[in-house]
């Protein structure tokens, strides 16, 4: 399509925040994964707007292009949900799609548990209301523990399909070390601890929940935990791939998104 990809500033919350976006149509909004930011989507934001969608890449607080909430890091995601509300606010975004990815996968199910009459669908890609898979993240925020960029290049590139590419590999691994060693690793502390599986019965919007069969993060246990507690929630499997699906097999993952919200009426 003609149309390109523009980024842009706006203050959310006292933050000077920054954002990616195409398109017109119902607002689609997109959160990314620990450690990374809104680039992660650049095969996405194009499919939403070809399908009618306002889609839009926001870096979190302490992410990208965003500076952080006081100045300092969170490991809390549901202040990171309460501020893509604040965000899709001031941006006059109505009853948007909410979609992310591992720790944005939380902030979306977050979103939908506390705001569901707010958005008009909300999709986790290798996320759940429950992620105690990654104990003692917390000890990662010391620089002098561990060489970060060593974490970064091993374990990204770990959880992606098999078959990825020498270029996917340096992309994936590249957008994992553009964020503080701090930040990232008060991400992961969030994974671990937020339990959400009281605030579950609240989720009315539509809700997918999208996991690859090659993500090792995730216990299948765990997201079907999810899935079977919310009366509106889907669950899809990628077979093969890891924890970002979206990115790794954008056909695939951009055709499941479309056929859920068709299903769903959310266009």
């Amino acid at each position: 399509m003609s149309e390109e990809i523009l980024g842009r500033y706006v203050e959310v919350g006292g933050v000077r925040a920054y954002y990616e976006g195409i398109g017109q149509g119902r607002p689609f909004v997109c959160l990314h994964p620990a450690g990374s930011d809104g680039r992660i989507y650049r095969h996405t934001l194009p499919a939403m707007a070809a399908a009618g969608y306002q889609a839009i890449a926001v870096d979190l607080p302490g992410h990208g292009k965003t500076f952080p909430l006081d100045w300092s890091t969170t490991d809390d995601l549901h202040a990171y949900g309460e501020w893509v509300i604040e965000f899709a606010e001031r941006l006059e975004l109505a009853a948007p799609v909410v979609l992310g990815c591992s720790v944005g996968a939380n902030v979306a199910i977050d979103v939908a548990a506390h705001h569901s009459d707010r958005i008009g669908a909300a999709i986790a890609f290798e996320g759940a209301a429950y992620t105690p898979t990654f104990a003692g993240a917390g000890t990662l925020r010391d620089p002098h523990t561990i060489s970060w960029e060593s974490v970064a290049d091993s374990m990204v590139q770990s959880v992606i399909l098999p078959t990825a590419s020498e270029e996917q590999l340096a992309e994936i691994s590249w957008l994992h070390k553009s964020t503080s060693q701090l930040q990232y690793a008060s991400d992961l502390v969030g994974w671990e601890r937020q339990d959400l599986r009281d605030r579950l019965d609240a989720v009315t919007a539509p809700l997918l929940v999208g996991l690859g069969t090659g993500d090792f993060f995730l216990p299948v246990e765990i997201v079907t935990a999810t899935t079977e507690a919310v009366d509106s929630a889907t669950l899809v499997t990628f077979d093969g791939l890891g924890h970002y699906p979206m990115w790794e097999d954008p056909a695939t993952v951009n055709a499941a998104i479309l056929d859920f919200l068709r299903g769903a009426g959310v266009d």
